[in-house]
């Protein structure tokens, strides 16, 4: 390891160091594989069953309707490898989640076999075997504990395991559309036949520029006139957990701006002369959320100009303050997407992982994961950045902060650092003796 800090002999900083570092490796493993939580408000999805009927009638209106709407193409085309994966069906490699509903099915064994839904605490009740821990499991590593479980009672068990609904996976719709709000995934859906499930568009609505926004980032442009006029299934798209799919006006085009993601959705009316940060200050501004240093602006040509606003805020680089087009697109990514993410762990209140926004510093951090513990040493805190294998560690003071206002140590940090606040002597031997005093 590398260690910038001051320079210290003493054998036994060395031996702490070291320590500090090898505490890291387990509980940073573990933590930054966890799936990040969030909190979505499930409307009633009150029309079912329309697949069938809503493709019925899409080949009437081909046949009635031979001319379509035109629309403006404002990304550019994936190749036909990623159209192909991004229109599969996401059944393959989906992890189980509370409220789903899974089939199984045991060949011969009728009372083994059934759906079953997945309770909050992601189990579920099984015969034979009672609960089973099924939460953050494929349905094909559930197929495989079931099977190994059954040989007990069973000769050979043949088993398949399916997902019927996918309910802890959720879909927001936004935009030139009454049905607009957050639903859950049921089942293997495709974007024409789930829209037509929520409810009719406005009249305002552009379908042959549906922004379809994946959770990893992906943009796909959705031409629904293609599905409904041409019979093209290339553009009826798999949805996946964690989409999101805006609906943009026809007006859009003409004299205005639309701006999605970590900001106030919607199409605004482009004045002469207007920059980005004048469109985003007058819509009341980003999420806190928001990655400022990444946000992609497409032209109407397709184009893509990538902009960092976080250095016309911070360090008045004026340059980066673009001036906008009509037909412009604004995409401002979240922390999460673009992964700027910190670990905070040792005598802090909540320990964890958090997103890292512009020009946090070491301080705020802590005080996001709600402040130290009594027993925290605040002088000799470590940072830990880089490559786990070959890491650089910074030894820092914070002490010198809460005492003098000394913002030295309070540094500006960035995404991945991993940060590790020690426990005092006598705190370690309090855990010591609450360990030993049980056992005597």
């Amino acid at each position: 390891f590398t260690i910038i800090a001051e320079e210290r002999s003493e054998k036994g900083k060395g031996r702490k160091v070291s320590t500090a570092t090898e505490k890291v490796k387990g509980f940073v493993e573990s933590e930054l594989k966890k799936p990040e939580k969030s909190e979505v408000v499930l409307l009633d999805q009150s029309k079912n069953g329309t697949s069938s009927v809503a493709l019925q009638e899409s080949q009437s209106l081909r046949e009635s309707h031979p001319s379509k709407i035109s629309g403006l193409s404002i990304f550019k085309p994936y190749s036909s490898s990623e159209i192909e994966k991004l229109s599969r069906p996401m059944e393959e490699g989906y992890l189980l989640g509370p409220g789903d509903v899974i089939k199984i099915g045991v060949w011969n064994e009728p009372e083994l076999s059934g759906e079953f839904t997945i309770d909050e605490r992601g189990k579920i009740s099984y015969p034979l075997l009672e609960e089973i821990k099924v939460s953050g499991l494929t349905c094909g590593q559930l197929d495989k504990i079931l099977t190994e479980d059954l040989k007990k009672y069973l000769k050979s068990p043949q088993i398949t395991v399916t997902t019927k609904e996918f309910s802890s996976q959720k879909i927001m719709v936004l935009g030139e559309i009454k049905g607009k709000g957050i639903y859950p995934l049921k089942g293997a859906t495709k974007i024409f036949e789930f829209l037509t499930s929520i409810g009719e568009t406005s009249e305002e609505a552009d379908i042959s520029n549906i922004i379809l926004i994946r959770k990893n980032g992906i943009i796909q442009v959705v031409n629904l006139n293609k599905i409904l006029f041409e019979g093209n299934e290339t553009e009826n798209l798999y949805l996946q957990g964690g989409d999101r799919i805006y609906i943009p006006a026809l007006k859009t085009s003409a004299r205005n701006v639309l701006v999605f993601g970590e900001a106030k959705v919607g199409t605004y009316p482009l004045e002469d002369e207007t920059r980005i940060l004048d469109i985003l200050a007058s819509i009341g501004g980003t999420t806190k959320d928001a990655d400022i240093s990444q946000v992609k602006v497409t032209r109407k040509d397709g184009t893509i100009q990538m902009v960092n606003l976080s250095r016309i805020l911070f360090e008045n680089k004026n340059a980066e303050n673009i001036f906008l087009n009509p037909g412009d697109r604004i995409y401002i990514p979240s922390l999460e997407k673009t992964g700027k993410k910190i670990l905070v762990f040792g005598e802090v209140r909540k320990p964890g992982v958090y997103l890292v926004r512009e020009n946090l510093t070491l301080s705020e951090a802590i005080m996001q994961a709600g402040s130290f513990t009594p027993e925290a040493i605040f002088s000799d805190i470590k940072v830990i950045r880089g490559n786990l294998e070959k890491p650089v560690i910074l030894s820092l003071n914070l002490s010198k902060l809460f005492k003098k206002g000394d913002r030295t140590d309070d540094i500006l940090l960035e995404p991945n650092d991993i940060i590790y606040v020690p426990k005092t002597l006598m705190g370690n031997i309090n855990r010591y003796i609450g360990q030993i005093l049980p056992t005597i």
